[in-house]
């Protein structure tokens, strides 16, 4: 791998990885909170891009799937609502951090 696809990935990563440390490990949910966080904070995403999801359970299983985006995913997201839901999870209890999250292919907000 290049340095430049190092950097691109790493980038990535950090944009998916910003709702996981302000909430912690939800488990199986943290899959979605990635994505949900990569899609909200990253600035180079445009319809078409492809991306891989990984998730490792203890139980030795692991699964492995790809998604594409879609024209208009950006009017999709509730930008504000995630992060304002995020900063506080002290604040938070977890039904409701699930119902935004499922709301989530709602308009921008």
């Amino acid at each position: 791998m290049s340095e430049e696809e190092q950097e691109r990935f790493t980038a990535r990563y950090q944009e998916a990885a910003v709702y996981n440390r302000q909430v912690g490990n939800i488990y199986t949910g943290s899959l979605f909170l990635s994505f949900i966080s990569l899609l909200d904070n990253s600035s180079v995403l445009v319809a078409g891009d492809r991306i891989g999801f990984f998730s490792y359970g203890s139980g030795a299983v692991g699964e492995f799937f790809a998604g594409e985006l879609v024209e208009g995913f950006e009017n999709q997201l509730h930008i504000a609502e995630h992060k304002s839901v995020t900063r506080k999870p002290q604040n938070v209890d977890s039904r409701r951090i699930r119902r935004n999250l499922h709301r989530s292919g709602g308009r921008k907000r």
